[in-house]
């Protein structure tokens, strides 16, 4: 719900003029069995709509898509209609809530006619979808979850192999006291590192894609996680680097300069980073909109 609801605030113009041309154009001024279906055939995102008079007094049935309830009719609808202010000539329309009667997210528009007022009670996620603001329960969406879902559990099943193999190598040094040896220390922190990262990239692509799905994308959200992938790997590779320095300090100085070779290229990917950072703050801060907008 959250993110229909950002895309409802960023697109609230679009969707009010959506709803005011929709309903004035064809010139709903009531709503009763008779005209019922060729509302909701008009509008399918329609989920509920009623008729109240002057005095917030209902005096329609409950008109649902499949259904019709009479039990609310000629009670008064005064409590629901306090905040409401509808101009004499115009409409109103009313922030996203979840609705008591559907449970599903909506908004309300309410129309004023000769005898009263027209309430619209409208799916927030079927009107987004409507619009194409979003896009839900298509074939190739259906298609792409799945397809994040298998990718995403195989990285994770990747990420476990390689922390239970750092887990393993690092407990079979131990039992067989070769943990004098350099590499045996740092190899398992390698892996464990790399483990992670293909953890928290798989943790992003299910969260994100599978288990709840985002219709809209935060802020420098992919930023973000490729910023975070990318540390997970320069700290991989730093690791590997501060190894190979005590290996050749160990055995063979005339090959120190293979060492500063991988130091250099983990230096450089650092500057990179950071200059990644540097150009993509920026862009974000330019592109939000001044107070005056």
């Amino acid at each position: 719900m959250k993110d229909a609801i950002n895309i409802l605030k960023k697109h609230r113009a679009t969707v009010d003029n959506f709803l005011i041309s929709t309903i004035n154009l064809n010139h709903l001024e009531h709503c009763d069995e008779h005209n019922v279906r060729s509302i909701y055939t008009l509008m399918p995102f329609l989920e509920l709509t009623y008729q109240v008079d002057e005095t917030f007094k209902q005096t329609s049935d409950y008109f649902y898509q499949n259904r019709t309830d009479s039990t609310m009719k000629g009670l008064t609808k005064s409590y629901l209609f306090d905040k409401v202010k509808v101009p004499n000539d115009g409409a109103f329309i009313s922030n996203p809530y979840i609705s008591s009667h559907t449970g599903n997210a909506c908004i309300t528009f309410v129309k004023k006619n000769a005898t009263g007022y027209l309430v619209f009670d409208f799916n927030l996620f079927k009107l987004l979808h409507h619009i194409r603001l979003i896009e839900t329960n298509t074939l190739f969406a259906r298609f792409s979850q799945v397809l994040y879902m298998i990718i995403g559990f195989a990285l994770v099943g990747y990420a476990l192999a390689l922390i239970g193999h750092a887990c393993f190598t690092f407990f079979v040094s131990f039992v067989a006291h070769e943990v004098e040896e350099i590499g045996m220390i740092f190899t398992p922190i390698i892996s464990l590192t790399l483990g992670l990262a293909i953890f928290d990239l798989a943790k992003t692509i299910l969260e994100q894609e599978v288990f709840s799905k985002s219709y809209s994308m935060e802020e420098n959200r992919e930023n973000r996680i490729f910023g975070k992938f990318l540390i997970s790997i320069i700290i991989a590779l730093s690791i590997e680097a501060l190894m190979v320095v005590f290996k050749i300090a160990l055995s063979d100085y005339d090959k120190m300069i293979n060492a500063f070779y991988l130091i250099s290229g983990v230096a450089l990917m650092i500057l990179s980073l950071g200059l990644f950072h540097f150009l993509t703050k920026n862009t974000n801060y330019t592109k939000k909109p001044s107070a005056n907008e």
